[in-house]
């Protein structure tokens, strides 16, 4: 009867806490205003939805996940008649969307321990991509690569495996569209698989782990991804010929200067190096690596491991606890906190090579997550916190890796249990605090937050009121623009917000050419492409500097007429 009540007790405790940290999370989203990235996500799809082809009209190698956001945006518009106050409604909707893979995450796992399971379901709540609350290609790319692996981990039978398997190829489908190197994902996948059967026993292998890398498991992803490429193609296809394609690829690929191909080798190297040394050189971090990696070789080389093994782990959890400081002290980034876990996973997986759970959580779960690290890596241009935001995904293994070594120490070392939770305990503290008190692009934080936006596209949000007061001049200087038909072509060299302000046409090659500043040669490449997307008017931010403003005016043939806050461009003719 006590140990009922003292579970009942635990069990009402959890709940409380989650959802606290819910109303936490819904609470936050309301502060900050990300012009520039936050904008931009939702625009292409709202470009899509204006009737501009994918593929063709829009240059942005990112521009697959708008396919996704479309649905979203349009039926946001056609209940609410305007796109104000879409950002907030994102940002809520992307709470809903975390919530629901947390859950996911506790119902896949909690055959392993439900403590377990809902410690790692709360550390993947509370963590967001560089803190920011919005539905953009990389949450997309790292949620269905995270929901396709748990898919895999199937414990079923009969129809309802072969359901979880073709839904997990949709999942994944869903996050090569937010980044598309995530489809190496499935070739490395296929190939593990054809490994595993031809060229390894199966029998040799735990059975769980072969469910994972099984037969039936990859026809089944295969034939969900099938479906989905299928669905793709038919929306593309809809809308773009194949020729207009093939003409825009180039673009597509080497358009973006802040997002060039590169070597393989040399990105290679570098994503290792990022990982010891930070974005900024960090020696303090790249000194505590050193040391965690001199005690774990000292580990594999020591003839009396099995004997030694509990003082290895205790050295071990130690010096990743001093990791973990070390980035509070030297990085202070939500990102680089959730990769803290993932060090301590890797040794103690090595160490108990015996235990089938572990086994199967690194093998099914932590390597298969740091090779979308590896991915993003490649994708991205943000170095070391591009990796350890995508290690959001090796970190769901990770803490059930922890957790599980931990307890098997329960009676014979409290010290290592002990450790163990602290580690836990202390990412999940520490990404909260973060994640409550971080807000993107805003080096004041929540107290320099104060005004409260009432309209336009960015309604509900709290913002600074240097924002606020950059806000409503721009929206003012570009009020007779916003009033224009809807087929009136404009472009905005602005705050990304303008894009989605009116219902006019984006006259560019992407809503996100804050390359404009640097080099225009891309616009002009795209006009000439394009020569029916050439604007009817322009509008210029005063931060892009009157020489800009000169030399497109100019290049275009059109005058100018200085605002407030910048310049209106328009055909001399007009």
């Amino acid at each position: 009867m006590m140990r009922k009540s003292k579970k009942y007790v635990y069990t009402v405790l959890a709940a409380i806490i989650y959802g606290a940290v819910i109303i936490a999370l819904f609470w936050k989203c309301r502060y900050g205003y990300a012009q520039l990235d936050e904008a931009f996500y939702p625009t292409i799809a709202y470009r899509f939805l204006q009737g501009d082809l994918i593929l063709y009209d829009e240059w942005s190698n990112t521009q697959l996940s708008a396919v996704l956001l479309l649905p979203v945006i349009k039926v946001y518009t056609l209940f609410a008649g305007s796109t104000d106050g879409i950002y907030l409604f994102i940002r809520y909707l992307y709470v809903f969307i975390k919530i629901g893979i947390s859950v996911f995450i506790y119902l896949r796992l909690r055959r392993y321990g439900k403590l377990k399971a809902y410690m790692t379901a709360l550390l993947f709540l509370i963590f967001a991509s560089y803190g920011l609350m919005v539905l953009s290609y990389n949450t997309i790319a790292l949620g269905g690569a995270l929901v396709a692996f748990l898919l895999l981990l199937n414990e079923c039978t009969g129809m309802r495996a072969g359901l979880c398997y073709v839904l997990s190829g949709v999942a994944l489908s869903s996050s090569v569209l937010g980044i598309p190197y995530m489809a190496i994902l499935y070739i490395l996948y296929f190939v593990t698989v054809i490994t595993v059967n031809f060229l390894h026993n199966k029998n040799g292998i735990p059975k769980r782990i072969y469910g994972f890398y099984s037969w039936k498991a990859c026809i089944g992803l295969t034939v969900g991804v099938v479906i989905s490429v299928i669905c793709f193609c038919g929306y593309v296809f809809s809308h773009t010929t194949l020729e207009q394609i093939i003409q825009t690829i180039p673009h597509i690929l080497y358009g973006d200067p802040a997002h060039q191909v590169k070597s393989i080798y040399g990105m290679t190297l570098a994503y290792f190096v990022r990982i010891l040394i930070g974005n900024d050189h960090n020696y303090v971090i790249f000194t505590v690596y050193a040391l965690i990696g001199v005690c774990f070789l000292t580990y594999l080389i020591d003839s009396n491991k099995k004997e030694h093994k509990s003082r290895y782990i205790l050295l071990e959890s130690i010096l990743v606890i001093g990791l973990l400081v070390a980035y509070i002290i030297t990085d202070n980034y939500i990102n680089s906190i959730i990769f803290v876990p993932n060090v301590l996973a890797f040794i103690l997986a090595i160490m108990f090579n015996h235990n089938d759970t572990v086994k199967r959580l690194f093998y099914c779960m932590w390597i298969p997550g740091m090779i979308v690290t590896y991915l993003e890596y490649l994708a991205s241009n943000t170095g070391f916190s591009g990796i350890a935001a995508a290690s959001c995904i090796a970190s769901v293994a990770g803490v059930m890796i922890i957790m599980t070594v931990g307890e098997e120490y329960r009676k014979d070392s409290k010290m290592i249990m002990g450790l163990s939770q602290v580690i836990i305990v202390g990412t999940i503290l520490v990404c909260f605090y973060y994640r409550m008190t971080y807000v993107f692009w805003e080096d004041g934080g929540l107290t320099s937050l104060t005004e409260k936006i009432t309209d336009g596209v960015a309604q509900g949000l709290i913002v600074s009121e240097e924002k606020y007061e950059d806000y409503y001049s721009v929206h003012q200087d570009t009020e007779q623009i916003r009033n224009m038909d809807a087929d009136t072509k404009v472009l905005y060299a602005a705050d990304q917000v303008l894009w989605m302000a009116g219902n006019q046409r984006c006259a560019s090659y992407s809503p996100l050419c804050y390359s404009m500043s640097t080099d225009r040669s891309i616009l002009y490449e795209y006009y000439k492409e394009h020569p029916d997307k050439l604007p009817d008017i322009i509008y210029i931010n005063q931060t892009y500097g009157i020489e800009m403003v000169q030399e497109m005016a100019k290049a275009l043939g059109f005058n100018s007429t200085e605002g407030d806050t910048g310049w209106i461009l328009q055909p001399q003719e007009k």
